[in-house]
């Protein structure tokens, strides 16, 4: 039996595991929330929407139009060094850098003199 002190987690329980408005009668989806029910019925009814400016496509309209905004209208303040990525978040930029241009290095950890003394091998991601 399902428990919590917090009644944000309990009505969370609820929808997610008693909810059967947000199961699929088509597949075995169960959507967490009513937008990302009618998206995920959106897939079963071939509803796409297309990006006029790059290949970018999605099943909900209201995503297109953030796409559009965030991606082609909205210059990003925060520019990559390395490319000509940029975004609108600082987060964004560092996400980006880690998984676009990370360059391993290997290194090697400093001795423990406390302890028995070992040379350990560590790869460090420098982001350029």
């Amino acid at each position: 039996a399902f428990s919590s002190r917090l009644k944000k987690n309990v009505n969370g329980h609820k929808r997610n595991k008693h909810c059967e408005s947000l199961l699929c009668d088509q597949c075995e989806y169960q959507a967490v929330n009513q937008t990302q029910f009618k998206l995920h019925i959106a897939k079963h009814n071939g509803v796409q929407f297309f990006c006029d400016q790059c290949p970018y496509s999605t099943h909900g309209k209201k995503l297109l139009s953030s796409h559009n905004y965030l991606r082609h209208k909205c210059k990003g303040k925060f520019l990559c060094s390395a490319c000509p990525f940029t975004t609108n978040t600082n987060r964004s930029l560092k996400k980006h850098k880690e998984s676009m241009h990370a360059s391993p290095i290997k290194s090697t950890a400093p001795k423990d003199s406390d302890k028995k003394s070992k040379n350990w091998n560590l790869v460090i991601f420098v982001i350029s």
